[in-house]
């Protein structure tokens, strides 16, 4: 803002500060040059409008870790026979997964959770494709079905067991 002062005749004169000086001579120049200033508006307008349809756009971006569940059944059993012959057993074999971050298996009555977790930047369908080929090893020869989630990154394995093992040594 100007400051008015006083002048030797008693009059009060009004000096600008530095910013406004420059502000103004931005205008005065803006003004002389209307045609560089639309063209130069033109081009930014014109830019941002290209930025814009280039950036992709995620609608439910997927901040999630990738990760695959097996989800087993074992209808009827308590949970420590559950985590002795089912969960166990599949969370040893998952272990070994190659980028395999961590392997996380939760057994309640009837049913095993193994969650296995792999490093970011992992391929989705790369860490399913290893995990069914590790879950074709365990030696408890399961018929499996899989069913995947559409939203997230989880795929399920609903595993049915022919030959139940009657022993933690057998299930290995």
């Amino acid at each position: 803002m100007a400051r008015p002062t006083r002048t030797a005749m008693g009059c009060t004169a009004r000096h600008s500060a530095p910013s406004e000086r420059v502000i103004a001579r931005l205008i005065r120049w803006s003004i002389d040059n209307r045609l560089l200033v639309l063209l130069t508006t033109v081009l930014f307008t014109a830019w941002g409008v290209v930025s814009l349809v280039r950036t992709p756009l995620d609608a439910i971006p997927d901040l999630s870790d990738v990760q695959v569940t097996i989800r087993t059944t074992f209808p009827g059993q308590a949970p420590q026979i559950v985590e002795h012959q089912v969960t166990h057993p599949l969370a040893t074999t998952m272990l070994s997964v190659p980028a395999a971050r961590a392997v996380r298996g939760y057994s309640m009555f009837g049913d095993s959770f193994v969650y296995v977790l792999f490093d970011d930047g992992t391929d989705l369908y790369w860490a399913r494709s290893r995990v069914l080929e590790y879950l074709n090893r365990c030696r408890m020869s399961p018929k499996w079905r899989a069913s995947a989630a559409w939203f997230g990154n989880t795929r399920s394995f609903s595993i049915q067991i022919d030959c139940v093992p009657t022993t933690f040594h057998t299930a290995r």
